[in-house]
Order: structure tokens, then sequence, then C-alpha cells
């Protein structure tokens, strides 16, 4: 429900200020978001150390998210939001592949084959949304 409001807001939003304008407040919101949460949380933890090589996961899947965040808010310019929302749903599939190939889990038949179906769904959401254009 929050993830469709959400992805709803962001196609409003892109149709009347366009897809950089709202990345660009996106980003000022988070950016005080997570200092307030830094603020907040300041007598329980040290900041991490940015350029240690623990951090650096954590700092390159910061901007993955980031590019993935421009490229869905530019899809919403140039798509349906019914689709570009529908498509970009692949991700907890493509982040189970990943789990399994990085870090060790295992995936059990169930799973697998709701993997399977989903990427098949969108397969054909993606079908179809081309012969109906």
């Amino acid at each position: 429900l929050c993830l469709g409001t959400g992805d709803f807001l962001s196609k409003f939003s892109v149709t009347r200020v366009g897809p950089y304008a709202n990345l660009l407040f996106l980003a000022l919101a988070y950016n005080l978001a997570s200092g307030l949460n830094w603020l907040l949380d300041r007598p329980k933890r040290r900041p991490p150390a940015l350029w240690s090589r623990s951090f650096l996961p954590s700092f390159v899947g910061i901007l993955v998210h980031l590019f993935g965040a421009l490229l869905f808010l530019i899809a919403f310019g140039f798509g349906p939001a019914s689709l570009v929302s529908t498509v970009s749903s692949i991700y907890p599939a493509l982040l189970a592949v990943l789990a399994v190939r990085f870090l060790g889990e295992k995936i059990d038949w169930k799973q697998g084959l709701g993997i399977g179906v989903t990427v098949a769904g969108l397969v054909l959401i993606g079908l179809a949304s081309g012969l109906a254009a």
C-alpha cells in the first residue's frame, strides 16, 4: 500500500516538475532526514569512517540506489505509471538471485518458482504493453 502510494505520488510529481527536480527534492529531504536521524541517535553510535574498507559496500549501495531512483523517475517521464512501477518491482527477484550468488543463501523450490513466476509475469506485462502501443 505504501509503495503503491509512493509510486503514484512520484509519477504525479514527475509529470508536474520533471524527474530531475523531483530527484533534487528527494535528495534534500533524505539528507535532512539522515541528519535528523544522526542527531537523535548520536549518544549511542559513532559515525562510520567513510573511507574505511567496511563502509565501501554501503557507499556503493547508496550510489546504486540513487542511480536506480534517478532511472525510475526518468522512466516515469516516458511511460505510464502502471507499467513503470510494475517493471520496477522486479527487485525482490533480483535481490534473491544476488543473495544466492554473493551471500551464499539457499533458495528452495517454492522460492525459485515464485521468482520464475514473477519474471514471467513481468515479461507478459511488457509484451502486452508493447502490443497495446
